[in-house]
């Protein structure tokens, strides 16, 4: 197969972009086995190993090398040409790979806040340089696209609140705590969510007749608004006045909402392209996951359901994984499928990642009463979730050892 196998012969110049989508792929692989390694380490723990510090690795390594990557590569490949991409794209790659290795030596030390400062001052003239790429065309998976860049840069406020708080001696302080979920808020529920809505609306151009595009449409809309007031439900834990649980709520309801008039014309689009196997699954099971995200969150708004949210943390984990894994990973994976990046044949690889993830899910869920009711020791947990954790890793090790091994 050629590069050029991978898109339209009038777009030609995209084929170098989807061969790149292959250096997210490879950050994934390296992510995944940082998550398996905090996995071991939770029941076999080594005192050269710093727990705090590879979590920091592997959720950065995460989000900027692998969902960011590919956000980034499919709205050049969607939308338009960006001057300088590639100098840009290859020193964001320096960046997350200066990441990679500091945050584990350090946690948030020098080499680290630089790289990540580098990372996110580059992003900016990204940004900067796909809006001015993009003035004058309008369209809706265009406006979701600019506005998940948007989101980004208002996540990007946290960051920076976090280097400065910590300066301060406030690194204990709610508001510290604060500053990290206002940025994974508008990553996961912001560039995140409307990164992936863009890349469903250039699918729905192709794929809905014009009532599901209206009905997609205003249901786009209504997340647009949503997002900003659903950072109330990240503020919980710290038990607020009660106006900002119903500030939650109603945000939480309206996404929900939301979600409720997309599913007929996205299970119209999903048959109607013809999306088989392993994609249409993923595909599935993503909007699945989706749902499921805004149901919880929907419950958190009620004091005791948030209390109980933070008291327990591997159900804040599995929360976390719900979304990265569950709704944007399998997204996008099924993405990667249907651009053919990453081969059909991967059933198996497919079977085990969701055997693994569903499992691990379940476990951290019941984990509250693993030991009263279960009678399932802490210990017994972690190492079962480790072993499930396993089947995910192996899985996307073959998906992208795949992907690597088409001819281009």
């Amino acid at each position: 197969m050629n590069a050029h196998a991978f898109v339209k012969p009038t777009d030609i110049r995209s084929a170098s972009r989807y061969k790149l989508l292959r250096v997210p792929l490879a950050f994934l692989v390296v992510a995944s086995i940082l998550g398996l390694v905090l996995r071991y380490e939770q029941f076999a723990p080594h005192r050269e190993v710093v727990y705090a510090y590879l979590l920091h690795a592997h959720s950065h390594v995460m989000f900027l090398g692998w969902i960011f990557n590919v956000l980034l590569l499919a709205f050049t490949i969607e939308f338009a040409e960006v001057r300088w991409f590639r100098l840009l794209f290859w020193f964001l790659q320096g960046c997350v790979a200066g990441m990679l290795i500091s945050f584990p030596l350090q946690g948030y030390g020098a080499f680290s806040i630089a790289f990540s400062s580098l990372h996110t001052f580059g992003t900016l003239v990204f940004i900067l340089l796909f809006f001015k790429a993009t003035a004058g065309k309008s369209s809706l998976p265009l406006t979701l696209a600019k506005t998940a860049l948007l989101f980004f840069v208002l996540s990007s406020i946290g960051p920076f609140a976090l280097g400065y708080l910590k300066s301060h001696g406030l690194d204990h302080s709610n508001l510290y705590r604060l500053a990290i979920y206002f940025y994974l808020h508008f990553q996961y529920n912001g560039f995140f969510f409307f990164g992936i809505l863009s890349l469903i609306a250039t699918l729905a151009d192709d794929g809905l007749e014009q009532t599901g595009i209206r009905r997609f449409r205003m249901a786009c809309y209504v997340f647009i608004g949503a997002c900003v007031p659903a950072f109330a439900l990240s503020t919980l834990w710290s038990k607020p006045p009660l106006v900002v649980n119903l500030i939650g709520f109603i945000a939480g309801a309206a996404q929900l909402a939301a979600l409720y008039l997309m599913w007929p014309p996205i299970k119209r689009l999903v048959h109607q392209l013809k999306i088989a196997g392993s994609a249409r699954i993923l595909f599935l099971l993503s909007f699945m996951a989706l749902a499921l995200k805004f149901i919880l969150q929907l419950f958190s708004a009620f004091p005791v359901a948030a209390e109980f949210a933070n008291e327990f943390r591997h159900v804040v984990i599995a929360y976390l994984h719900l979304v990265l894994v569950g709704f944007t990973s399998f997204f996008l994976f099924g993405w990667l499928i249907h651009k053919k990046v990453i081969p059909a044949a991967v059933s198996w690889e497919t079977g085990v990642l969701i055997t693994g993830f569903t499992f691990s899910q379940v476990l951290l869920a019941v984990s509250p009463w693993s030991e009263g009711i279960f009678n399932i020791t802490t210990v017994q947990l972690v190492k079962a979730v480790f072993l499930l954790s396993l089947l995910m890793v192996a899985g996307i090790v073959s998906m992208a050892a795949k992907a690597y091994q088409l001819k281009t």
